[in-house]
């Protein structure tokens, strides 16, 4: 604070969020017109996930938004819809939007997800590479196996594994699963079972993978998950959340949402 006047009593920075600044009846571009800036990154918002589409400019308001046409598209109000896709065991969706990547690879992320099967293995979701020439790579899964949910994943240093063997999913019902890593520490829960707690072994905490998010299954599935998994989940998928905030479309056709119900 050498640069702020002794007068001034404030001897700490300012913690929180920020969302609107007008000087002079401009209204400021706080990100895009700031010349340097250390530890800022963008808040909670559903401005984030882009609910307006590609012809439509997203503007806050408060913890909502409106929706601003550009071009050739209807005016709509903030509408919370429900996103579900189907999967057959083969397909899958991939994503790799610069502000999913951020949520994945951060040193925190939290997965909120519904999820309907009948099928007792598959992989639900996906972030990381084929195996590489050292032998270790990081990753990130969610699948089940006989029928049980588990969350996976090496940070570089070793794997952490954690089952629900309490709960069987595989009943052809809905359920959400809650998952959190935090550093090296892990936390999985589905619907109103005990939360789980893993950690991963070694001293490494930054999850590095790049290749996006998979959901559903991933491409050249054997070998990309170094043949932990054989086939992807057969079922619906709904309400993908990262973090808390950021809600992940899901649907890529009228079909595939009228088929989960």
């Amino acid at each position: 604070f050498d640069m702020v006047s002794p007068k001034v009593k404030v001897r700490t920075s300012f913690v929180g969020c920020i969302q609107k600044v007008v000087i002079n009846n401009q209204q400021l571009r706080i990100l895009a017109e700031a010349l340097a800036g250390v530890n800022v990154d963008n808040c909670p918002h559903p401005c984030v996930a882009r609910p307006c589409g590609e012809h439509a400019h997203c503007v806050p308001h408060h913890e909502s938004y409106k929706c601003q046409c550009e071009r050739h598209c209807q005016e709509i109000n903030a509408i919370t819809t429900s996103s579900t896709a189907s999967f057959t065991g083969t397909t899958f969706l991939h994503y790799t939007d610069p502000d999913i990547l951020h949520r994945i690879v951060s040193d925190r992320v939290s997965v909120s997800m519904k999820f309907r099967t009948g099928v007792s293995s598959g992989l639900l979701l996906w972030s990381g590479g084929p195996e590489q020439t050292r032998g270790v790579t990081d990753f990130l899964a969610l699948g089940l196996k006989d029928g049980f949910l588990h969350m996976r994943y090496n940070l570089g240093s070793g794997e952490a594994f954690v089952a629900l063997n309490s709960t069987k999913v595989d009943d052809g019902h809905w359920h959400r699963l809650k998952a959190t890593r935090s550093g090296q520490e892990g936390w999985l829960s589905v619907d109103n079972s005990e939360t789980m707690y893993i950690k991963s072994p070694g001293k490494l905490k930054q999850l590095n993978t790049y290749t996006g998010l998979y959901v559903g299954g991933v491409e050249d599935l054997e070998a990309t998950t170094h043949h932990k998994y054989h086939r992807g989940i057969k079922g619906c998928i709904s309400d993908l959340v990262l973090d808390s905030d950021y809600h992940v479309k899901l649907s890529w056709s009228a079909e595939a949402t009228d088929h989960c119900g």
